[in-house]
């Protein structure tokens, strides 16, 4: 999208030329005011670039103009170019100030002429004017746009004699209005503009210089006075400046108010009038004021005057036409529209005549086209408004229409619609041929238009006009014939990101002032109208003023303007709206960039930021440069790299508008014809092609031959003769400063021939620039690049491509421009410029090495460093260095070698306060003096938090060279972590691992020391300079020569301490008949700190952990001291010191720890009574038992190692089986209060084996009673916690609890009532249990058959319901491989007996294998497993005499789908190896539907879940059998019960039946059978013919409590209709919601069998409360408050459910919760009903306490 032309505009308002391809109206920017007061010819130079922003830089020269008019009608070329290279000195050198002599002042007082003064409003205010500006220096006139202040202003201060001893400066913001205004002063005073002798009226702009020796007032552009700045500082050669439109608030504006306050106390002669139809008079009045004190922050003496000029010539009437009904318009989506707060209520009430000076009469507010626009309601498009505008005012009458647009595509889309819209009417510019009353000419005026096409506007014509213009024609224009205007409201806002640091564009809402302004052109002729495409409300919520241009652009050239002036820092210039302080960081930055300042040393930090920096020589440099400062640095760059002349050509073509011409109506054609000259590597280059080009072809053309070449291939002449203009400004420029510029290099007309010859004569002069471009006798371009890309540094882009675009400078994602020649996606690119419209676009590219970027930007660069690693190969510790520049990545992961980052400080100051031990191998702990890489997981895990704190504290400053040698150390010599391989390194790596080998015999940690201590050893004897293998080479290949064993560990340090025993950490964990590895880690932070245990998935449901909050015999006493200090602060200062309080702990519970608990706590009175049974267990009493043990015995085996323990001294004997066996009689007495101590002690306390815990034992073979305990995780039915839970019968023969077998915390607990007399509570111990370390919990590792771990953590029951599934597909596997392995191991066995006598059931019969005899697969009972099994085998196990004759032969295919007869199913199957013993438990599964049942088999890891499995698979394949027809059933059924049962929730009748036999089936299975027990052929078949005659009868049963529910179920539903009052809005929606819960699809069967009955009576009971709760309001609040406990309680059952889902299945659990929920059904009919009763007793607190049973 086109930017607007006047809001674009200014040196300053970029902090990079904008270049442009010419293609859609973008126009380029050059650089601001900058110069030096020095060199006079300098000046003027550079106050002609200054003077050409805005419209009337990109419009061309009128004198130029003229000219080439002139050309064309004389056609003499050398006569043209003769007289421009006379004038042009005139215009490219400004001479420095002289006062004019005495016969000068005679003849400019002489010139002046008879001033007469028009009858305009502002005429009345002459006198009162003119007295104003008498009496003082600064005066403000504001009136309204027409009034004629622009013209009468300079006469009025002729008429007070001014404009004599200095020309009267009048400064207009655009090239074309300083022009018109000009030729109207000149008109009035009856004179014409020029520079002759008596024209008093002469004007400058951009090479265009109308001022003579008489001129009196002189028009300019306000860039024009910028530059004379440089050359004249006092403005000697004006005694009065007129700024006009100061509305506007440009850069420039500001900067030259800013200038002229300070200037003023010096210059009292000079008068300055600021003028505007819309200004901020009270803000100019305090800002020109007299201060007491510092000016704007002073006491405010006088203001300056205003005289505010009322009236004007015809009044303007308003009229609002919306696009949308209320809201704003917007033109794009870049529009940033504001929502008006009114509402049209508010419009409607609003005066009929708007505030300010302006006299813009409103129409009828209630009007519906005020308030509904166009569209009536509905939204419409700007275009659409606009033609529906010109309508309404072409039935006006006669008049001009002038529209107001954003830029030059929305004039272009607009004259499309207008055409389309008024058909044969519509008429093009200049196309009158055939023209009819009443057709319209649409016509554009934009800056990009020549002169010609501008002024045309001005010229007297036939036809109605329609303008569409820019807001180029807002200020300081009269149009003739204009009456009305059209004004969307819109124009693009130049705005500069402080975050992306590039120029946005995008399309905002005018403010107030700039509406009233576009308002005001028309009414100047006749009284006019304004429609406003949108509403008052958006009008009134607008800000009155536009806003500064410097509080939106950069500041760069202002600030290197100042510099080079001093005039000191940018905060402290008397500006009229202070600068941003981030636009003013900006601008310093880039300067810096491109090396234009340079930090001040002696400058405080407190002053300014502007300030802090001193101008460089370069800065001084680019100050006298009349071009960005950009653009000025790619030309001094250029000088040092020898391509001066090349790249001061691109920079004069990126400060001007682009040659290249694009119109609509031949856009295809352009684009062929300028592609020839594409370079499809740069566009830069194609600049110097294009400047070959037109160079040849204007040197061997004619003028009129040149110019309509031109033509034809779409190149502007105009254009053209400015760049070669400015390239001749630039090199006067460039000589001044030194720099040796001279012409480009141009192919001769002989090479164009001999093209010519070759290719054909077209295009042959294409052909010939671009082979001259590519030849030895062109500058190379890459040189070009890398003096461009200087001062384009924050314009780089890397191309991404996930997103598919460039990624540039801070955080920026922009895309190439399409008009670009560069062809693909370059890797890396420059751009000339970064444009915001639609999305960020790149202008002007081109392809650069990321290489060249690095010297370009020196100390701009970023460097980070990743953490330092050890690289093998080079021997050296390395860093990833990455280099960035804003933010852009120019270098990743670039390995450097760390040792030559020299003095570079690395800083560890952040990770000394972190508070986790640090990773081995990292920066921190390499910083700390840890090992890098370690080898050794014994020597990492005793460094502690503190230590690292400590450590990282005293290395913090260590320098780069230091931190490579360390590694080096470390890494290298330390670990061997290297190629070479040193003599000295392989007898350390000796000495080592003998020393390692003697640690892990004695189990001993920290006995080889460790590698820190052999750091120490090695950092006494290398180098300081030694920090990489080429540095240590080099040195050791001299040392070794006299020290051959310098570096040879000596004994001392590697066994500083003697080994220890290592008992205490047994290897294996002895669970049941299990026995599984211990694992250890020592590293504070880690999850696997502590011990660790490895469980195999097949075993996972096997697996109890009971008695591992123990841990292992060696961490007991940690284990105490930890629990002491995790208890709360009252409790735990009664136990200081802990550590002392644990060992004494621990000492009494290796005395009593096998005692009863009843025991100990008599024992507590009598100290004798530990001494005493520790001395009856020495005595070694014999038993009954006198048979000696085998000695191949487990029991063997036990009193060998107790022996070994009691004369070591390192082992309690109290688990001996001799002890065991002389403590028979002591167990046996008593078993029934140990019994009764089990019971009460909960689940935990009755889960943990019996006996000893496993951990206390060395040898990983558990003792006796180890196995009988673990039986209980084979159990059918429930799980070992089942025998003793609250409300079930304990075991038969009473069991005797030690104080090992319960929690460790129950035993601390009892050690300090015992010990110190302090009872620790439940919530005492419940803290501590909350509050323990982690590493002193053990960790859970389950692994799979290949050792990759399945899960990891603390919670055993977690892990175990989490893979559940894939343990039973573990044990599936296991189970058919081995039965696999059987069958083969017998067929190989059958086959050798060679028709051997075994019958031919052999093979099915002994399943076993290996050394297994035929009677093993009989042995085993469901109760528990031999442990003197074979060491490869399976048995498969039944229940009961006939389940074990059958187990004998149990079925190989225990995977199965879809059967149809009942297999034989062992109760379970037991497979031994040597690795361990894994038990599955094969039972049916149900598959299907209740519609279409089935049956499967499957193999389970736990005897829980097998069983309810088989329950539901069991009736599953009952119901295969007996099922019945649907019409059976349902022609039973009497007319009532199937109306009631249509209305069921299920989606058919057979539906409905289907699940009505599913649940007969679960009931029959229950009621005639044991589930559990039905494993065979025989008991399914028996089960089947009792059920076949009930199943029947129990389906109607069953279907006639459904029609009770039914029934039941609508009556509440009656209720709860009929009860339609707010006060029962609650009780009616739980009841609602209530009875979805007990009917929904497959009710039936997902009802248990006991509460199916009951349903009827729930749902009834519904209807019961309503009624009850509607009989008062008493009854309702007893309600409500029944309803919030019950509800309370259906949560808690909702908690038990989802935390037994987290949970292995558990049979006790789930029945209560089951209980538990049919229990909440009857407590609702007791509170809500209580008249239907229940048919037991129920309450809360029963409910609770039946809940409390599932958890």
């Amino acid at each position: 999208m086109p930017p607007s032309e006047s809001n674009a505009r200014g040196p300053h308002a970029h902090n990079a030329g904008r270049p442009s391809n010419g293609r859609d109206g973008t126009r380029r920017r050059q650089g601001g005011a900058r110069g030096s007061e020095k060199r006079a010819s300098d000046e003027h130079a550079q106050g002609s670039r200054q003077a050409g922003r805005g419209l009337g830089r990109t419009t061309g020269k009128n004198r130029a103009d003229r000219e080439g008019r002139g050309q064309e009608r004389r056609g003499n070329s050398r006569e043209t170019r003769s007289r421009e290279s006379r004038r042009r000195p005139q215009r490219e050198h400004a001479r420095p100030f002289k006062p004019f002599t005495p016969e000068q002042l005679a003849e400019r007082a002489a010139a002046i002429p008879v001033i007469e003064f028009p009858d305009l409003p502002v005429s009345a205010w002459r006198d009162e004017i003119a007295r104003a500006i008498r009496d003082h220096q600064v005066v403000i006139v504001s009136g309204e746009t027409g009034s004629g202040k622009t013209t009468q202003l300079p006469k009025i201060c002729m008429q007070l004699g001014r404009g004599v001893a200095g020309m009267i400066g009048h400064t207009q913001p655009r090239r074309l209005a300083a022009r018109s205004v000009a030729d109207r002063i000149a008109n009035e005073l009856g004179q014409t503009v020029g520079c002759e002798p008596c024209q008093v009226v002469g004007y400058q702009v951009r090479f265009t210089d109308e001022v003579g020796p008489t001129t009196l007032v002189k028009l300019m552009t306000d860039g024009i006075l910028l530059a004379e700045i440089q050359s004249d500082p006092m403005l000697r050669r004006y005694d009065t400046l007129i700024i006009d439109e100061a509305h506007e608030r440009s850069l420039n504006i500001d900067f030259i108010l800013g200038y002229v306050a300070r200037l003023l106390p010096a210059r009292p002669d000079l008068k300055v009038i600021i003028t505007s139809a819309t200004i901020d008079s009270d803000r100019f009045a305090r800002h020109f004021g007299t201060w007491e004190g510092t000016p704007g922050s002073g006491h405010l003496i006088e203001p300056a005057p205003v005289i505010e000029v009322s009236g004007r010539t015809y009044p303007v009437e308003i009229r609002y036409r919306p696009l949308g009904p209320t809201t704003p318009s917007s033109y794009t989506s870049e529009a940033s529209s504001k929502q008006a707060d009114e509402t049209i209520e508010i419009i409607e009430t609003t005066d009929v005549t708007e505030s300010g000076p302006m006299q813009l009469v409103l129409e009828d507010p209630d009007d519906e086209l005020a308030t509904l626009g166009y569209g009536m309601g509905e939204d419409i498009d700007v275009e659409t408004a606009i033609c529906h505008a010109v309508d309404e005012l072409s039935a006006e009458g006669d008049g001009d229409i002038l529209v107001f647009l954003p830029g030059e595509r929305d004039i272009r889309d607009t004259e499309a619609a207008l055409l389309d819209h008024l058909k044969g009417r519509g008429r093009r510019a200049g196309d009158d041929k055939g023209a009819r009353l009443g057709d319209i000419e649409i016509l554009p005026l934009y800056a990009r238009l020549t002169a010609a096409e501008q002024h045309r506007v001005f010229e007297p014509h036939r036809l109605r006009r329609v303008v569409l213009a820019t807001n180029v024609a807002e200020t300081s224009l009269t149009v003739p014939g204009i009456r009305y205007v059209i004004d969307p409201g819109l124009a693009r806002i130049s705005r500069y990101s402080n975050k992306t640091k590039v120029q946005r564009l995008p399309i905002e809402p005018v403010s107030q002032a700039s509406a009233n302004q576009r308002a005001g052109r028309c009414g100047r002729v006749a009284e006019g109208v304004a429609i406003r495409l949108f509403s008052q409300a958006d009008y009134v919520s607008r800000p009155r003023f536009t806003e500064p241009e410097i509080l939106r652009t950069s500041l760069a050239s202002v600030i290197l303007q100042m510099a080079s002036l001093g005039l000191g820092a940018v905060e402290d210039f008397p500006f009229l709206d202070a600068p941003d302080r981030r636009a003013v960081r900006d601008g310093v930055a880039l300067l810096v960039e491109i090396g234009a300042l340079a930090q001040d040393s002696g400058a405080e930090d407190a002053a300014p930021a502007s300030s802090q920096y001193r101008l460089t020589g370069i800065g001084r440099d680019l100050a006298r440069l009349p071009i960005d400062p950009r653009l000025g640095r790619m030309l001094l760059e250029a000088e040092r790299l020898g391509c001066a002349s090349e790249v001061l050509v691109i920079v004069a073509a990126l400060s001007i508008q682009d040659v290249r011409e694009r119109p609509a109506e031949h856009q295809g054609t352009a684009d062929a014809s300028h592609a020839r000259l594409a370079d499809p590597h740069s566009d830069f280059i194609t600049y110097l092609n294009l400047w070959r080009y037109l160079a040849v072809q204007a040197r061997d053309l004619s003028g009129s031959a040149f110019r309509r070449l031109c033509r034809a291939e779409f190149f502007h002449y105009l254009r053209w003769r400015e760049w070669r203009d400015v390239v001749g400004q630039l090199r006067q420029m460039a000589r001044a400063l030194g720099i040796d510029v001279g012409p480009v290099g141009e192919p001769s007309t002989g090479d164009v021939v001999e093209a010519a010859q070759f290719g054909g004569a077209q295009d042959a002069a294409v052909r010939a620039v671009l082979t001259y471009g590519q030849g030895p006798a062109s500058v190379d371009a890459d040189q070009v690049h890398r003096s461009l890309l200087v001062g384009l540094l924050s314009y780089l882009g890397s191309w991404d491509e996930t997103k598919r675009d460039y990624e540039g400078a801070r955080g920026t994602h922009f895309t190439i421009w399409p008009g670009s020649g560069v062809s693909g996606h370059p890797a890396w690119v420059m751009t000339a410029e970064l444009v915001e419209t639609s999305r960020l676009f790149a202008r002007t590219v081109a392809r650069i090495r990321p290489e060249w970027v690095e010297p370009a930007a020196r100390g701009l660069l970023k460097r980070s460093y990743s953490e330092p690693f050890w690289s093998v190969g080079k021997g050296a510790a390395m860093v990833r260095e990455r280099v960035t520049l804003y933010g852009l990545t120019l270098a990743a992961d670039r390995e450097v070698l760390l040792g030559r980052l020299g003095d570079l400080v690395i800083d560890e100051a952040v990770a000394a306060s972190r508070s986790h031990a640090p990773r081995a191998g990292s920066l921190e702990a390499l910083a700390a003096g840890l090992v890098s890489a370690s080898k050794d997981p014994l020597s990492s895990g005793s460094f502690e938090p503190r230590h690292f704190e400590e450590l990282a504290a005293a290395r913090e400053g260590t320098t780069a060279r230091e931190l490579a040698r360390e590694m080096f150390i470390r890494n290298a010599l330390v670990d061997g972590q290297w190629r070479k391989r040193h003599g000295f390194q392989r007898r350390n790596e000796a000495l080592v691992e003998q020393a390692r080998e003697v640690e892990r015999r004695s189990r001993t940690h920290g006995l080889v020391a460790d590698e820190q201590a052999r750091f120490r050893f090695f950092d006494d004897l290398i180098p300081e300079h030694v920090t990489s293998a080429a540095a240590f080479n080099r040195w050791w290949k001299d040392e070794r020569r006299e020290h051959p064993d310098l570096l040879i560990y000596p004994a001392s340090l590697l066994m500083p301490r003697e080994a220890t025993s290592g008992e205490g950490f047994p290897d294996r964990w002895q669970c049941g008949e299990l026995s599984l590895p211990l694992s250890y880690e020592f590293a504070p932070g880690s999850p696997r700190d502590g011990v660790s245990m490895r469980i195999p998935i097949e075993v996972l449901e096997r697996v109890s952990d009971a008695g591992t909050d123990w841990l292992v015999p060696g961490m007991r006493e940690d284990l105490l001291t930890e629990a002491i200090r995790a208890l709360p602060k009252g409790v735990r200062r009664l136990l200081a010191p802990a550590p002392d309080v644990a060992a004494s702990v621990a000492r009494w519970i290796e005395q009593a720890g096998d005692e009863p608990i009843e025991a100990v706590a008599a024992s507590a009175d009598d100290p004798a009574g530990p001494a005493r049974t520790g001395t009856g267990a020495s005595g070694g009493k014999k038993t009954a038992q006198s048979d000696e043990p085998d000695p191949l015995s487990l029991d063997a085996a036990m009193g060998r190692l107790a022996a070994w323990g009691a004369t070591s001294g390192k082992l309690s004997t109290r688990n001996s089986p001799k002890k065991n066996a002389t403590k028979g009689a002591k167990k046996q007495a008593s078993a029934s209060a140990s019994a009764g101590d089990a019971t009460s002690a909960g689940p935990r306390g009755a889960a943990a084996q019996p006996g000893t815990n496993p951990a206390t034992a060395p040898n990983p073979v558990a003792s006796p009673a180890s196995h009988a305990g673990a039986a209980a995780s084979g159990a059918t039915g429930a799980d070992a916690t089942s025998t003793n839970a609250p409300g079930t019968a304990t075991a038969a023969a009473p069991t005797r609890r030690a104080l090992t077998d319960g929690p460790v915390l129950d035993a601390l607990a009892h050690a300090m009532r015992v010990l110190r007399g302090v009872d620790l509570s439940e919530a005492d111990l419940a803290h501590a249990r909350a509050h323990l370390p982690d590493h002193l919990r053990m960790t859970f590792v389950v692994t799979d058959a290949s050792g990759k771990e399945l899960g990891a953590g603390k919670d055993l029951a977690y892990l175990q319901r989490s893979l559940a599934h894939d343990a039973n597909k573990a044990v599936r596997t296991a189970v058919r491989a081995a039965l696999e392995e059987a069958s083969e191991k017998q067929a190989h066995r059958n086959k050798r007996e060679r028709g051997g006598k075994r019958s031919a059931t052999t093979g099915t019969n002994s399943t076993t294998s290996g050394a297994s005899s035929p009677t093993d697969s009989s042995a085993g009972s469901h109760s528990g497993e031999n442990p003197s099994t074979s060491t490869s085998g399976t048995t498969a196990t039944g229940n009961g005499p006939r389940d074990a004759a059958q187990a004998s032969s149990p079925d190989p295919t225990f995977h199965a789908d879809a059967i149809t007869e009942m297999p034989t199913l062992p109760r379970s199957i037991t497979q031994t190896s040597s690795a361990m013993t894994l038990r599955a438990f094969p039972a049916l599964v149900p598959q299907g539907s209740a519609a279409a049942p089935a049956a499967g088999v499957r193999v389970m890891a736990s005897a829980a879940e097998a069983d309810r499995e088989h329950r539901a698979g069991l009736a599953r394949l009952l119901l295969t059998r007996v099922a019945l027809a649907t019409n059976r059933v349902t022609t039973r059924w009497t007319g009532r019960e199937a109306l009631m049962l249509a209305a069921s929730p299920y989606a058919d009748t057979a539906a409905l039946v289907a699940d009505a036999q599913l649940a007969s089936a679960l009931s029959l299975v229950d009621e005639l059978s044991t589930p559990a027990d039905v494993r065979d052929p025989e008991a399914f078949e028996t089960l089947v013919a009792a059920a076949r005659d009930a199943h029947e009868d129990r389906v109607y049963q069953i279907l006639s409590h459904v029609v009770r529910a039914l029934e039941a179920s609508a009556e509440a539903d009656a209720a709860v209709r009929s009860h339609p009052q707010a006060s029962l809005e609650e009780t009616t929606r739980d009841v609602a919601r209530h009875g979805k819960t007990l009917l929904y699809e497959g009710f039936v069967s997902a009802t248990p069998a006991f509460a199916l009955p009951h349903l009827a009576r729930y749902l009834r009971a519904g209807a019961v409360r309503i009624e009850r709760a509607a009989s008062s309001p008493g009854a309702l609040g007893r309600d409500l408050e029944d309803m919030d406990r019950i509800h309370q309680a259906e949560a808690d059952i909702a908690a038990a459910r989802q935390a037994l889902e987290r949970r292995p299945y558990k049979a006790r659990a789930a029945t209560a919760l089951t209980q538990a929920r049919w229990m909440a059904e009857e407590l609702r009919v007791s509170m809500f009903a209580q008249t239907l009763g229940t048919p037991n007793k129920v309450s809360m607190k029963r409910l609770l306490g039946v809940l409390a049973g599932a958890r």
